[in-house]
């Protein structure tokens, strides 16, 4: 289990802190399981590539690369909506962007720091 957690909800009434938190991390942990799983699948490999070459230009999300007039080829592909909350939308284009590894960096740190 992960050390150190911070609790993220309040307790109900009359239940066990530690228990709600251990219950939090399972499930996390389980979510993002289901996650890696499913971007090691051969289907979302040529999601992917479909992805990149439809649209091969970071979508720029925090306007980094307009502000500084550069144009920046996308390396990865992001889900929106993070694949450890919303599997079920693993392959929706709507839920894609290409990003290049700046940003999409950046994304990810700010999705887990506001996770912590």
């Amino acid at each position: 289990m992960a050390t150190g957690v911070r609790y993220h909800r309040q307790a109900r009434i009359g239940g066990c802190v530690n228990h709600d938190a251990q219950a939090y991390v399972a499930q996390c942990d389980a979510a993002l399981a289901l996650a890696k799983r499913l971007r090691s699948t051969k289907r979302w490999q040529t999601v992917r590539l479909w992805v990149l070459a439809e649209g091969p230009m970071c979508a720029d999300p925090y306007g980094h690369h307009v502000r500084f007039g550069e144009t920046v080829l996308a390396a990865e592909v992001d889900h929106i909506i993070g694949l450890a909350l919303r599997p079920d939308l693993a392959f929706e284009r709507e839920n894609l962007m290409p990003l290049c590894r700046g940003c999409h960096g950046e994304k990810s740190a700010g999705e887990k720091k506001a996770r912590s």
